[in-house]
């Protein structure tokens, strides 16, 4: 009989729960960070959005306005699945 031709070189070794804790906070930061980013970026669609409608073009305003309409759906529905 053949000894196993592939024997395992070292033992599975598992997590520490140090370093499950670890990884968990870092993959929070993460998130965090990420939930900022997006908010500094509604933030500017926002402030650019304002702007276009007080033009004094029509279309231009019209434009702008369904784009902020648009920018807080996308933002109310984001803290309706943030929340839960």
């Amino acid at each position: 009989m053949d000894p196993d031709p592939d024997p395992p070189s070292e033992p599975v070794s598992h997590p520490e729960p140090v370093e499950l804790f670890q990884s968990g906070e870092s993959e929070l930061i993460n998130s965090q960070t990420s939930i900022y980013k997006q908010e500094v970026q509604w933030r500017r669609a926002v402030e650019v959005s304002l702007q276009w409608c007080f033009s004094h073009n029509f279309s231009v305003r019209l434009y702008a306005l369904l784009a902020l309409k648009r920018v807080w759906e996308l933002e109310d529905a984001r803290r309706k699945t943030w929340v839960g």
